[in-house]
């Protein structure tokens, strides 16, 4: 696959600051739900544990022998 040339770039590009201001509006109408559920969060605001790879536990603990 190719990717297309635009023949006619658009006449007006936002400036970063204009795009800044545009995306407050927009996260203005989120509500609490929606703010967590865009953080990765569990939008309902329950407890979740943390996620950790099993290789970060001290081979001790987890009783993993990687020599073996």
């Amino acid at each position: 696959m190719s990717a297309k040339k635009r023949e006619n770039p658009p006449s007006y590009q936002p400036t970063p600051a204009e795009i800044r201001r545009a995306c407050e509006e927009i996260r203005k109408r989120w509500s609490q739900r929606e703010r967590r559920r865009r953080a990765g969060l569990d939008p309902d605001g329950g407890w979740m544990p943390p996620t950790i790879r099993s290789g970060e536990i001290p081979e001790e603990i987890n009783g993993f022998d990687r020599a073996a």
